[in-house]
């Protein structure tokens, strides 16, 4: 909401380049315009300044290494920045248990942005963790609120050895064939990836693949259809989720 409310833009720290991509797409289905840069991003970080500075731009998205290697490029915007948002801000820590080395940079990037308000978040924090986040961010005086709920189990994961994928399909009047709603598939190599997204589409499945030799346009479209369900499976390396 504070995006949306003041005249400047909102910089938010992001982990992964995937989880920027979802947020991106979600917002600007929502009619907010918001961009992000990272390894998969097509729009040329000058195109993206010009937004910044035209008042085009509400949210911008980067990871903690693309500050670490272009630091210039948030001295650059600094003017156009009304807020710093660090999220799973207990990356930054090193009693948490995702720790990353680049979010230990933020503290720098608020040299650029001294005036700018800061708000970090997470939803995994012990208080071990929150003390070290206010200490690395520099933060004075902070407004710490820690909220409890109640927890459901709402994942569960199972092992099953299955030599037939075929036998696990179902077929739908909308989505075609699929193995019971949105799948992701993951293999050890590129290799498999491509083996087994061409195995599904001559089955009849909607499958899109995603691994690292991809193009940053070929990984971007495969995304965009797995979230809009033009495709129902994803078959996929590491690589989505990084």
């Amino acid at each position: 909401m504070p995006a949306l409310l003041q005249g400047l833009i909102t910089l938010v720290v992001s982990p992964l380049i995937s989880l920027m991509e979802d947020q991106v797409f979600a917002l600007q289905q929502a009619g907010i315009e918001a961009a992000y840069l990272g390894g998969n991003s097509n729009i040329p970080r000058d195109v993206i300044f010009d937004q910044i500075r035209m008042n085009k731009l509400k949210i911008l998205y980067i990871t903690p290494e693309m500050y670490e290697c272009s630091p210039s490029y948030v001295d650059r915007i600094a003017q156009f920045v009304g807020l710093l948002a660090v999220d799973e801000a207990h990356c930054i820590s090193a009693w948490g248990h995702e720790f990353r080395p680049g979010y230990r940079t933020i503290a720098n990037m608020r040299k650029s942005l001294p005036k700018v308000p800061v708000m970090a978040l997470t939803a995994t924090a012990t208080e071990p963790v929150r003390n070290d986040i206010v200490e690395n961010l520099r933060l004075v005086s902070p407004k710490i609120t820690v909220t409890v709920r109640k927890r459901t189990q709402s994942l569960t994961f199972q092992r099953a050895v299955q030599n037939d994928l075929e036998s696990l399909l179902v077929e739908d009047p909308k989505l075609g064939l699929h193995f019971g709603g949105s799948t992701i598939i993951y293999c050890q190599s590129r290799d498999h990836v491509n083996q087994i997204t061409e195995q599904l589409r001559k089955t009849g499945v909607r499958a899109v693949g995603y691994h690292a030799a991809m193009s940053n346009k070929q990984r971007e479209k495969s995304h965009k259809e797995f979230l809009t369900e033009k495709a129902t499976t994803c078959v996929a390396t590491i690589a989505f989720g990084m």
